[in-house]
């Protein structure tokens, strides 16, 4: 499983790239296989993804946030083998790529997600919707302490 240091690099490595960050998402293609865990339907994917311009990237924890255009956010976790990736084409047949992400770019038009294992996950948030819900804080936050740790191991079974 990517720790978050390098779920950080994968971040600020898609973020420097201005082919991805103001990019439109023309189309959105689920593999043969989909991923396993809490996913949006691909229905859910086309409605709020396609058409819409990544205006940001974020990350939080080992989760990267892509904030679209009109206030949609598509949540993406690698899980234990998945992998970003911007590729030309011809895309050859791969049966572990489980998204395909169409963007406006001439020179790296496809943007997939690769996952051997399908533990990954890809949820998309319409306008409203906290993506953070049920997630942790940021580790690096002022609000992870030694006594908000003390309280989250209160009643767990290692005590």
């Amino acid at each position: 499983m990517p720790e978050l240091p390098e779920v950080e690099t994968i971040c600020r490595g898609f973020a420097k790239k201005t082919r991805l960050v103001d990019c439109t998402f023309l189309k959105v293609t689920v593999g043969e296989k989909p991923l396993l865990w809490q996913s949006s339907t691909e229905t859910d994917l086309k409605d709020w993804v396609e058409g819409r311009r990544l205006d940001r990237l974020e990350r939080h924890g080992k989760h990267l946030l892509f904030y679209l255009e009109g206030g949609v956010i598509l949540r993406i976790h690698l899980g234990m083998t998945g992998r970003l990736c911007l590729k030309t084409p011809p895309l050859d047949y791969d049966p572990y790529i489980r998204l395909t992400f169409r963007i406006d770019d001439k020179d790296k038009p496809f943007w997939v997600f690769h996952d051997v294992r399908r533990f990954g996950q890809v949820r998309v948030f319409p306008p409203g919707d906290d993506p953070l819900e049920n997630i942790g804080p940021e580790p690096f936050s002022q609000e992870v302490t030694s006594k908000w740790l003390s309280n989250q191991a209160q009643g767990s079974p290692a005590n």
